[in-house]
């Protein structure tokens, strides 16, 4: 099932992955960061995956919504065959922050916008790990990020590396 970090209250938690896998129940996410919580993700035995497969709207594996997630480890994906809608993998919400680092990857997926990553007014800062693009598909002349949409936010890389994604209109 989905793990809801800080609904009703502010929380800072760290989960340690590992190696496991996670896999959301289906059609859900693996996890959701509220209101000036931070979610940090590591992964001291390597090799754990974590997927979601949420559809409806921003991110199918997590959603930033007012919180911070950091993430040390583990490769982030989803089981979509249908479009997210923005954010094939991760949406970083208003004001919300999301820090990738050396040990993570993000295999990106199916989505209206953000192949892999998805902000509208959030900051999004990469010091490393590696942004696989996802595919983006969207009833528009102007489809957006095949690998990462940065809509109103903030993006900075100062490490890691984005490959791939495609972006068609429909």
């Amino acid at each position: 099932g989905q793990r809801k970090v800080g609904e009703t209250e502010k929380v800072d938690v760290v989960v340690d992955l590992r190696g496991h896998t996670y896999q959301a129940s289906a059609g859900a996410r693996t996890f959701t960061v509220y209101s000036g919580s931070t979610l940090s993700v590591i992964d001291t035995i390597g090799g754990a995956q974590v997927t979601g497969s949420y559809v409806k709207d921003l991110g199918a594996t997590i959603n930033i919504t007012l919180g911070t997630v950091n993430l040390y480890g583990g490769t982030f994906s989803t089981t979509n065959t249908e479009n997210a809608n923005e954010g094939g993998i991760i949406a970083v919400g208003a004001d919300s922050n999301l820090n990738i680092y050396d040990g993570a990857t993000i295999i990106g997926g199916p989505a209206t916008m953000g192949g892999a990553i998805y902000t509208k007014g959030g900051n999004v800062t990469v010091y490393g790990g590696l942004i696989q693009g996802g595919t983006v598909s969207y009833e528009t002349s102007n489809p957006v990020g095949g690998a990462i949409a940065v809509i109103n936010g903030i993006f900075i890389m100062t490490g890691g590396k984005v490959t791939g994604g495609i972006a068609t209109s429909t």
